[in-house]
């Protein structure tokens, strides 16, 4: 079922969720499990030093729950829709990342202020851009070729304004470049 949604178009399904989120008055709570998902998916990136091996094996688990969850309805609030993307923005495929950002516009298309979504739909769309091996728009995402490589901002398309990344709450081009040079420091 999940890969059935995915083939016919994940921005359908997120269109088809939003009229009922138009029709429905919001839920009162929001759904336990999918924060205690997202909880989960965070305290895995706080180490400093991390077996990716078994994040990995974490994320999969979580990635998978997140999307029966969301197939089955049990996305009801903002913060849901953030929960959810968040979890997305850590899986492997272009798909995830596109989803991830499908939601992340819908939590900010419902929540104008949220400076979390805001920030979660440049990265994400970042990320599903990196992935296809495009240059990304916003300047949200590093990689490494290995092991005590250097982290490098993956290219970015001269497309996008800082002003623009000021209103999706994601650092300046001149900022991102100084992470890299951070995150590359020796010592």
């Amino acid at each position: 079922m999940v890969k059935s949604l995915y083939a016919f178009g994940a921005g359908f399904v997120v269109a088809l969720g939003m009229v009922g989120f138009q029709d429905q008055k919001p839920a009162e709570a929001n759904n336990p499990e999918l924060q205690k998902i997202c909880d989960a998916d965070q305290e895995d990136r706080k180490p400093a030093t991390m077996d990716w091996e078994a994040v990995s094996l974490r994320d999969e688990k979580r990635l998978a729950r997140v999307k029966e969850i969301f197939t089955s309805g049990e996305v009801h609030t903002t913060q849901d829709l953030f929960n959810a993307a968040l979890v997305l923005q850590h899986g492997t495929e272009p798909d995830d990342y596109l989803l991830s950002h499908e939601l992340s516009v819908a939590a900010l298309a419902l929540s104008a202020n949220n400076h979390q979504a805001a920030w979660l739909a440049a990265a994400s769309e970042d990320r599903f851009l990196m992935n296809l091996k495009r240059p990304q728009r916003f300047g949200t995402q590093f990689r490494s070729e290995g092991l005590n490589k250097p982290m490098l901002l993956h290219e970015v398309a001269p497309v996008v304004t800082d002003q623009l990344r000021k209103w999706m709450s994601t650092p300046s081009l001149a900022d991102a470049k100084k992470r890299e040079a951070e995150y590359n420091k020796g010592g």
